[in-house]
């Protein structure tokens, strides 16, 4: 009878570990069929950024095969910036500036002047791809596009009492004291430092962690990021590599 019982027990503890190794397998597989590829990631980045520009689902999904020119599964509602780190490791230099470079004209195709969600989704998509801000500035300067500061309405400084929208990027004399002020920094920082704080500052008033907010709460985040990137972008230059 002990023989029996003992031999019940090792048949019964083999059939639990057979099941737990064919369940850890399963599960092995399926992580690997619900993997992007590199096709699908760039197909569902793309959509994303198209999107954010104020396209309807219909029209993101029509531009993003006509840009790309195969059809890939899209992933909706992704997180820009962990996708593109995902894409960064299957892919070299050249072949992630194409990405944010495709991502930057397609987003030109409604407009040249990029609504706050989606030049903070090109920002989140430059940084996943391992590039600074620098890239992004880069690629103003050859395709023209801009941002348009709409927050001026709400909130117009003494010297613009006419209120109105204007472009983020509008070549004005850079007070770098000022411009240090807002990244709280201060003279002798290295450009390492520079985009560290930069980086630090902008993700404290990245508008997606205000998408629950009241809309004031909103405004005064969107306009502190507006006020900081553009403080990053009049120092850069003077912190050339």
């Amino acid at each position: 009878m002990l023989i029996m019982i003992v031999a019940g027990a090792s048949l019964a503890l083999v059939i639990l570990v057979a099941y737990a190794l064919l369940r850890s397998r399963e599960e092995s597989d399926s992580q690997r069929v619900v993997a992007p590829d590199r096709d699908q990631m760039m197909a569902s980045i793309l959509f994303q950024i198209i999107r954010l520009g104020g396209a309807t689902t219909a029209e993101a999904l029509q531009l993003t095969g006509r840009q790309l020119r195969f059809s890939s599964p899209i992933v909706d509602q992704i997180d820009v910036s962990s996708w593109a780190e995902r894409f960064s490791l299957v892919s070299d230099a050249q072949e992630r500036m194409d990405l944010l470079d495709l991502c930057v004209r397609s987003a030109m195709l409604r407009s040249r002047n990029f609504p706050l969600a989606q030049y903070s989704a090109l920002l989140d998509l430059s940084f996943g791809l391992r590039f600074q801000t620098d890239a992004l500035a880069r690629l103003r300067e050859r395709h023209g596009f801009t941002f348009v500061d709409h927050a001026k309405n709400a909130r117009p400084r003494s010297a613009d009492r006419a209120g109105g929208s204007a472009p983020l990027f509008e070549r004005q004399a850079v007070d770098r004291t000022a411009s240090m002020a807002v990244l709280g920094v201060g003279p002798g920082i290295s450009r390492h430092e520079l985009v560290s704080a930069y980086r630090k500052m902008a993700a404290l008033h990245h508008p997606d962690r205000f998408h629950q907010a009241s809309a004031e709460e909103k405004s005064l985040a969107a306009a502190r990021f507006i006020e900081i990137s553009r403080a990053y972008e009049a120092l850069l230059p003077f912190y050339e590599d």
